[in-house]
């Protein structure tokens, strides 16, 4: 189980006090769940409107603060995923964004060094991540697959079904942590996209 104390470590970066807080979903405060909204509203202006998630709730999530202004924000999904007959314990990372005054301060990567730490901490085999710009993924040491990859469809609150496809190249991208194999082959999710 990926239980753990919500330690918050604080950072300065170009004059930006940084404080990062990791909150189980069932954890998440009313007042947290209003400032994810208004973060992921401000960063993805084509996300749901009043969500706080896409298509399904991730495990818990780092949440960045300077002072009490939420400025970064990342989610996470714990699963395992069958990877062409191997099983992996795997993070899967969602909705990574910066408020847009806060960019170009090393704080996406912040939230990514600390998921990192932890993860190692627990043995997770690899870090997976869907994006459409990998510059800062590229940057913190994950590199795309081109694999086909399987997993349940699900679109306005409703199971549509099994899909089984290629992404598109640089769409998925993982970061080995532990001993494992990334192998070319059928990977399985196990469950929604995330």
């Amino acid at each position: 189980m990926l239980k753990e104390s919500n330690i918050v470590q604080t950072q300065q970066y170009a004059n930006v006090n940084l404080s990062i807080d990791r909150v189980e979903e069932f954890e998440l405060k009313e007042s947290e769940s209003i400032k994810v909204c208004d973060l992921l509203a401000c960063c993805f202006p084509d996300y749901p409107t009043d969500a706080i998630y896409y298509k399904q709730l991730p495990s818990f999530r780092y949440l960045a603060f300077q002072a009490t202004q939420l400025i970064g924000h990342l989610g996470v999904d714990f699963r395992m995923i069958n990877n062409d007959g191997h099983l992996l314990k795997v993070l899967c990372i969602s909705d990574v964004c910066v408020h847009p005054n806060y960019r170009d301060h090393q704080i996406a990567s912040s939230l990514l060094q600390r998921l990192e730490t932890d993860a190692i901490k627990k043995k997770i085999d690899f870090l997976i991540l869907i994006s459409n710009d990998s510059k800062v993924y590229y940057h913190n040491g994950y590199r795309s697959k081109d694999n086909t990859f399987k997993w349940l469809m699900i679109q306005n609150d409703k199971s549509l079904g099994v899909v089984e496809r290629k992404l598109g190249k640089n769409v998925i991208m993982v970061k080995k942590l532990g001993a494992q194999p990334w192998s070319t082959g059928l990977t399985d999710l196990l469950g929604p996209i995330f």
